[in-house]
């Protein structure tokens, strides 16, 4: 991956995975970063979140893709 975007931030790793499978599905590829800070600390919203990340160019399809998922 190159230059990495935020594509959406989740408060449930459930959600988290379910867009990136989304994004698979459409060729973006992605990662998930603080999940497993989240699991161990029990919370994720005093850690902002789990970030689902894109390739810069992919952000924006990314991000319309996820918006209509409605999670």
């Amino acid at each position: 991956m190159k230059d990495l975007a935020i594509a959406e931030t989740f408060y449930s790793a459930s959600k988290a995975h379910i867009a990136q499978s989304l994004l698979e599905e459409e060729g973006i590829e992605s990662m998930i970063l603080d999940e497993t800070a989240a699991q161990v600390q029990g919370f994720t919203i005093g850690l902002g979140g789990i970030r689902l990340m894109v390739n810069e160019e992919d952000l924006a399809r990314a991000q319309e893709l996820i918006a209509k998922m409605e999670l």
